[in-house]
């Protein structure tokens, strides 16, 4: 993609490499006892046999990665270019937030580019994704309606934003996303979003720092509303309702359960026999093939880099008998 210095800090969302973060202690089978090396396949060396789990079958939530970047981008990609002139970079990637127990270490500083990317997807989850569930059928009036009257706090937490455009009615609000034709719900959730992205500013939040790329940060407006309504508080309604009520729920948490099951057995396929399945381009780009990136690296970068639709018809080619022709087309 060539991308330019800058585009890549923003992506850098926690600055520091995966061996200064990660916690051995809550990884599931501890620190690996050694570091087995990968040499090019040749005779005599059956090459690197990519060491993988017994089942495709876990409990997700006992697996969660650092929040970093590869050992293997520190060097080269990320202290001899992308942080090359930032005065304080030793600061911004030694120093952490406060260690919560059963969790990895957590960079405290992010960049300000960073910052409004985190701001956006935010916004997205709360407005975009619940536009989508209702307009999916995913929510209903009934279990909406049931949601906020559980917690009063929850709808006195939105007075902010149903001030400023359902006229300080809830029921405006409720009537707008379930009653009115999709162009005028459309023109109501366009409205929240300039809501929340009109009542954001840059904040110095860290004014320790000489670098004006750390020392700025995006920031939603603090100044409250009725009830001590918040801009925040208000898009924290929103996203909690979706979690709620779509991310939670069984239908969608099979779906994950079956992409995560696709994913793990697709890793193993290709780690089974990676000369065998793994298509010449990618495998060319092995340790074992000549190369110069580990096979188990090369594998997840391919996976990462699959659509779903892509990773579904890969998955039906190598494990469905009906399927996997040499004619069909992925």
């Amino acid at each position: 993609m060539n991308l330019t210095r800058r585009a890549v800090l923003g992506v850098i969302k926690y600055p520091a490499p995966f061996s200064e973060t990660v916690d051995w202690n809550i990884v599931p089978g501890g620190k690996p006892a050694s570091v087995i090396r990968e040499a090019p396949l040749e005779k005599g060396n059956p090459g690197y046999k990519v060491v993988t789990p017994d089942s495709s079958l876990f409990v997700a939530s006992d697996f969660k990665p650092p929040k970093c970047y590869l050992d293997e981008e520190h060097e080269d990609t990320v202290l001899n270019w992308v942080a090359k002139d930032i005065k304080d970079w030793d600061v911004i990637r030694s120093d952490r937030k406060p260690k919560e127990n059963g969790k990895h270490a957590k960079t405290k500083y992010k960049c300000l580019d960073t910052s409004i990317m985190e701001l956006a997807d935010d916004i997205a989850y709360g407005v975009h994704d619940l536009e989508d569930a209702i307009g999916l059928g995913l929510i209903s009036r009934r279990k909406f309606l049931t949601w906020f009257d559980e917690k009063e706090q929850r709808k006195k937490n939105l007075s902010l934003l149903l001030d400023k455009i359902f006229d300080g009615k809830f029921e405006a609000f409720t009537q707008e996303l379930f009653d009115k034709p999709s162009p005028e719900r459309k023109r109501a959730i366009g409205q929240m979003v300039g809501f929340f992205v009109e009542n954001t500013s840059f904040s110095e939040e860290h004014p320790e720092l000489s670098e004006p790329l750390f020392r700025y940060q995006a920031k939603f407006c603090t100044n409250p509303g009725r009830d001590n309504s918040t801009v925040e508080s208000a898009l924290e309604v929103l996203r909690s309702l979706v979690v709620d009520l779509v991310i939670r729920t069984p239908a969608v948490q099979q779906l994950e359960f079956k992409g995560q099951k696709m994913v793990s057995e697709l890793f193993e396929a290709f780690a089974t026999d990676p000369k065998r399945l793994l298509d010449e381009e990618h495998y060319r780009k092995t340790i074992q093939a000549g190369g110069k990136i580990t096979t188990a690296r090369v594998i997840c970068d391919y996976i990462a880099g699959m659509t779903d639709n892509y990773a579904t018809k890969r998955y039906q080619q190598l494990f469905e008998p009906l399927t996997g022709s040499v004619f069909d087309r992925l």
